[in-house]
């Protein structure tokens, strides 16, 4: 499960070419509220936000957006989002 997520966001991100800025801040802004108020210390909370980040990525109309465009939006509007997504991630790799 972790891998297919992992496999899944990277792929939805960086097979694009990049997003206009309004997709990108839409985007963001889901992404964040998905992630506000993750326990990180529970893997049940982490799983949670992994699947609605999967809802989230799986919208066609995200498609464009790429891997830096999200990690440079959502690390200037939500810095705490961007350390739990990473922690997702490196849940993924493992």
């Amino acid at each position: 499960m972790k891998n297919i997520l992992f496999l899944f966001l990277c792929s939805t991100l960086l097979i694009s070419c990049g997003a206009d800025q309004a997709t990108v801040d839409k985007m963001t802004l889901e992404m964040c509220e998905a992630l506000d108020g993750v326990d990180t210390t529970s893997i049940y909370s982490l799983m949670d936000a992994a699947t609605a980040l999967e809802e989230v990525s799986s919208n066609d109309s995200y498609g464009s957006v790429t891997q830096a465009q999200m990690e440079s939006a959502m690390k200037d509007k939500c810095p705490a989002g961007w350390k739990v997504f990473e922690e997702i991630m490196a849940l993924g790799g493992e």
